[in-house]
């Protein structure tokens, strides 16, 4: 299960971006419960962010 809040899971929801597997688990939409979890936390981390600026 995802550690969102009530508010990060409204509008993932809303934007569908919040799915669930075979298994009923929530995860991003297009990725296993693993790569759902990995990536919420690099996002939560804040990792996303400074990598993508790294890029540039």
């Amino acid at each position: 299960m995802l550690l969102l809040t009530d508010m990060q899971r409204a509008y993932l929801r809303k934007i569908r971006a919040l799915s669930e597997d075979h298994q009923g688990n929530e995860v991003f939409a297009g990725l296993t419960l693993e790569e759902s979890m990995r990536f919420f936390e690099r996002v939560a981390l804040g990792a996303g962010a400074s990598d993508a600026g790294r890029r540039r």
